[in-house]
């Protein structure tokens, strides 16, 4: 399997839909973010159970001669108290769905917010095709029927998701008129209308009605936030990730950490035992990356310092398995759009529900699904990953850029929660140290380190011999099948001199589209 290369522009997503709305804006000169932008647009129509207009948007982008990052990441609403959580669940954990889940969706403000900066073309010119999809609507294939009706079957006592998504069935036309009038009004009256008008009015009106934690002051004081990169090393390679409160910190750890180890070559039992047992101490590593900005800049100086890479390498035995340092472990339900243009640009966007349908909330009139990010949360005074006032929560969000002599080489991303630096990982491995292609690497079959301990979860397909070598270093594995949605989708796209290239997941229903 390899990667599809284009002369000048390609964009790469995970439904066929989105990339074709991607491609037709580098077509008609588009850069790389406005193509990312419309292509996130439309799949928040055709694929709503990865991502959508009622969650989150991170993002990484190139512009030809600078590297930009944005966090369009919401905070907990301002009625969030720890001890009324507690007695709302008669539990110390949270949710991992319904309104206590909720947080301020960012999504559409973000979107806004890169085009100001960095886009060449307005909203409402880029949400048509998106729009189209919604009011004419589009067939549904088995995939997608498949994931929709277990949503529908886990939140078969929500009627706002049931009116949007109880007909769904494969080949049939799914049209969704509330949330083209969403479309619509963003693209005449701009985020306001979400942030301190209609919309919004309707998220709160709901969330009111079931006993949610967000008010209008809290959307309408919402910003997103452009911030500084952090970066790491592996391979001979400069990685870019974004700060808390995502993951990126832990990836770019994970990396540093089997950088110092002996990987041996793609496909063995030692390569795979080497990159999980980095992923587990990275992973361990994570919790204090949801804390407030300083204590969280404070945490990534630390993890990420030579010497804490050395002491964590250090604990890892060549030739035995050692157990998961336990932490809380988050699911994912994640789009990721990677665009290169003709100009040099590159775009990583990265947008999400966090599971599937998100909270199960939904406002069939604007065809919204709320996020359920609040559910990173804890319930523990003590942890800096508690509930609270404007808090942010945890992102497993990984939007990276990697760097060869100072040069932007490829954009890579994927979906999968706590997997996501997982993928991450073994794909740069398997392209910066044995040259394998994009394409094979995101295809080869993945194995999962649940945080919070257990077995370690692999694809059918993976080699029976490796899995024989990683039980006999101790390794406790269990099999699932290849494609559950648990194993994530991954991107890839690279740049060169004759032009882009771009990779997909055959995981997903998506494509690379470009010219």
């Amino acid at each position: 399997m390899e990667s599809t290369a284009f002369s000048r522009s390609c964009i790469s997503t995970p439904h066929h839909l989105a990339s074709a709305a991607g491609a037709e804006v580098l077509r008609s000169g588009g850069n790389a973010l406005d193509a990312a932008v419309a292509a996130n647009l439309a799949l928040g129509v055709v694929a709503p159970y990865r991502c959508g207009f009622g969650g989150d948007v991170v993002a990484m982008v190139w512009d030809g001669a600078e590297l930009h990052g944005y966090l369009g990441v919401g905070a907990a609403g301002s009625r969030s108290d720890l001890d009324e959580a507690s007695r709302a669940t008669g539990s110390d954990r949270m949710p991992f769905d319904g309104p206590l889940t909720v947080t301020v969706p960012a999504a559409i403000a973000g979107w806004f917010d890169l085009l100001d900066r960095l886009g060449t073309r307005s909203f409402a010119e880029l949400s048509t095709r998106s729009l189209e999809l919604a009011a004419e609507g589009f067939r549904v294939s088995a995939h997608g029927t498949n994931i929709v009706a277990d949503g529908v079957f886990r939140f078969a006592d929500r009627p706002g998701l049931q009116e949007i998504y109880g007909g769904v069935r494969p080949g049939r036309v799914l049209r969704q008129p509330g949330l083209a009038r969403t479309i619509e009004t963003l693209a005449a009256d701009g985020p306001d209308a979400f942030y301190s008008g209609p919309i919004g009015a309707a998220v709160v009106d709901h969330l009111d009605a079931v006993g949610g934690l967000v008010t209008s002051a809290d959307l309408a004081t919402h910003r997103g936030r452009w911030v500084d990169v952090i970066r790491g090393r592996f391979a001979g390679v400069e990685v870019a990730a974004m700060p808390p409160p995502t993951q990126g910190a832990a990836g770019l750890l994970a990396l540093a950490i089997a950088d110092q180890l002996p990987l041996g070559v793609h496909g063995t039992g030692q390569r795979h035992h080497a990159l999980i047992e980095a992923i587990k101490r990275a992973l361990a590593d994570r919790d204090g990356l949801a804390a407030d900005a300083e204590a969280a800049a404070a945490h990534v100086e630390r993890v990420l310092d030579p010497e804490w890479v050395a002491h964590r390498a250090a604990e890892i035995d060549p030739r035995r398995a050692t157990p998961a340092q336990t932490t809380a472990p988050a699911g994912g339900g994640t789009a990721c759009v990677l665009a290169a243009d003709e100009r040099g640009g590159l775009a990583c966007v990265v947008q999400s529900n966090l599971a599937g349908f998100g909270s199960g909330e939904s406002i069939p009139e604007w065809g919204l699904n709320l996020h359920n990010r609040g559910s990173a949360f804890t319930l523990d005074p003590a942890s800096p990953r508690a509930l609270g006032p404007g808090r942010e929560p945890l992102h497993t969000l990984v939007p990276s850029i990697v760097f060869r002599d100072g040069a932007p080489a490829m954009a890579l991303a994927a979906s999968g929660g706590d997997g996501q630096i997982q993928t991450q990982l073994s794909v740069l491995a398997a392209t910066e140290l044995d040259g394998i292609d994009p394409a094979q690497a995101l295809a080869d079959p993945r194995w999962l380190v649940n945080p919070g301990g257990g077995s370690i979860a692999y694809e059918s397909g993976l080699d029976p011999t490796v899995v024989s070598e990683l039980e006999a270093r101790g390794h406790d594995l269990a099999e699932g099948n290849y494609g559950e949605i648990r194993f994530g989708c991954g991107h890839a796209v690279r740049v060169g001199a004759d032009g882009p290239d771009g990779a997909y997941d055959p995981r997903s229903e998506g494509l690379v589209a470009g010219w």
